[in-house]
């Protein structure tokens, strides 16, 4: 008979790295191989990937060569283990795109996305280089954080985080600095929403700097921004964005406070 996948299994450095990595002791020592070897039944009933705190990196395995330090394809939800959220971090170093989940049900809880960066611009502007969700579950008691990115050339300039199909909720979103010249062909801001939702999540101290998407920007007949915290945001190149840094740019939108 075959083997079964286990519905949960664990990330540290302190494990042995022995397959199929379902107790702390036999702990994965990347996130890639662990992600590989769960079983993610749908998305109500997700893979867990218990990750223990410490700092991820490309130098820890994650994904060396692949467009994002780790990304989720599958019903599968990362779980930091640590008392706060920046305990368990997934670290861009300032040269890689962080976290993307596009598997139905995919999400993360409890972490740290911090210092992205779209090491490759023209891969498109319909991703986000930070966090990216498409068709995607929930992120929720998340960090995401430091990110500047400035271009002068002819690019098409990626969003931090984007949303086509998701949940953020009870997050933080801080200290993003997206901005480029008048030469880039196109852009999102700092934060964009196609399709789904941002609740009870606090943004602040971003500057978008482009002409093509401020700070927040709610544009979907399916997308919403409910009870959150927007402040000390500004979009350097128009007055509007100062105070709250929001952009909805359809009717259908839904910000809601």
């Amino acid at each position: 008979s075959g083997v079964t996948s286990p519905a949960k299994v664990y990330v540290s450095a302190s494990g042995s790295n022995t397959s199929p990595y379902d107790t702390w002791e036999k702990a994965a020592h990347n996130i890639k191989d662990a992600i590989d070897a769960v079983n993610g039944e749908n998305a109500d009933a997700p893979g867990l990937v218990y990750l223990a705190p410490g700092t991820y990196t490309a130098a820890s395995g994650c994904s060396a060569d692949g467009n994002y330090l780790v990304s989720v394809e599958k019903s599968v939800r990362l779980v930091g283990t640590g008392d706060k959220p920046d305990e368990t971090v997934l670290d861009g170093e300032g040269a890689r795109r962080v976290l993307s989940l596009t598997g139905q049900g995919a999400g993360a809880q409890n972490i740290m996305i911090a210092r992205a960066h779209p090491f490759s611009p023209e891969i498109g502007s319909q991703l986000g280089f930070g966090l990216n969700m498409v068709n995607a579950g929930i992120v929720d008691n998340c960090i995401i954080s430091n990110a500047i990115v400035s271009t002068n050339y002819n690019v098409v300039l990626e969003h931090w985080v984007y949303l086509n199909g998701g949940t953020i909720t009870n997050s933080v979103i801080s200290d993003g600095k997206v901005e480029h010249s008048y030469k880039c062909r196109t852009g999102g801001g700092v934060i964009t929403v196609v399709k789904g939702s941002i609740g009870t999540t606090k943004i602040y101290r971003n500057t978008s700097c482009n002409q093509n998407g401020g700070v927040v920007t709610v544009k979907g007949a399916d997308s919403s921004l409910v009870d959150c915290d927007i402040y000390n945001n500004k979009d350097s190149m128009r007055e509007w964005g100062v105070c709250c840094g929001i952009v909805a740019a359809r009717r259908s939108a839904q910000i809601i406070n």
